[in-house]
């Protein structure tokens, strides 16, 4: 046979083999690949856990408790706060000085929480200054969140939740965190409910 032509026939075989040693592979890999992605799941243990200044996220949170009957932890600053504290119309307050970094976080007086067992947490708060209070990242600083799901949710009269929820999951980003909600003053149980209901939670549990 002419040399020329046992090379090419060399050549064909090595790259019919070379295609099927890569085909096999290939379908190994696919196979050892997850059927579906990891994303959070709203069927563990969950807990209320939230931070209140005026009573106001209490209120919510204890809905959400009456609801789900869900155990629950409020986060109390060691040194409580005033209504002067509070006092939106002096920007030297100690919300305002806090919110502008000019104190150092609050420290937490509640006792502490195992959250282990936990791997739904329910994490409420109100809105200063459009953002979260400084009290939360005290408590993310102390409480390890990665890999729980978080459900945030929060209570202002014109401020939204979004800018809130997008710092507090920088700080935490191994955690699962779904869409928030915030509530006025004035909310209902109704309304909580359909919340609740829209971000599937009581559709699975």
């Amino acid at each position: 046979m002419n040399p020329k032509v046992i090379a090419v026939v060399a050549i064909a075989v090595v790259a019919v083999v070379c295609v099927a040693a890569y085909v096999m592979l290939g379908q190994g890999e696919k196979r050892d690949d997850p059927v579906d992605p990891v994303g959070p799941d709203l069927t563990g243990n969950a807990i209320v856990i939230y931070f209140s200044a005026t009573g106001v996220t209490e209120d919510v949170a204890e809905t959400i408790v009456d609801i789900t009957k869900l155990p629950s932890y409020q986060i109390v600053p060691k040194v409580p706060y005033t209504t002067e504290d509070l006092n939106r119309d002096n920007k030297e307050c100690r919300a305002a000085k806090e919110c502008r970094g000019d104190l150092p976080l609050p420290e937490i007086g509640s006792k502490d929480i195992d959250l282990s067992k936990y791997s739904v947490i329910f994490l409420g708060f109100p809105i200063w200054y459009k953002e979260e209070p400084p009290m939360m990242h005290s408590f993310i600083d102390e409480y390890d969140l990665t890999g729980k799901t978080v459900i945030p949710f929060s209570t202002s009269w014109g401020s939204g939740i979004a800018t809130a929820q997008s710092n507090l999951s920088k700080d935490v980003p191994g955690a699962f965190w779904i869409k928030g909600q915030n509530f006025l003053s004035t909310f209902t149980a109704d309304e909580v409910e359909e919340w609740l209901t829209a971000i599937g939670y009581l559709k699975t549990n």
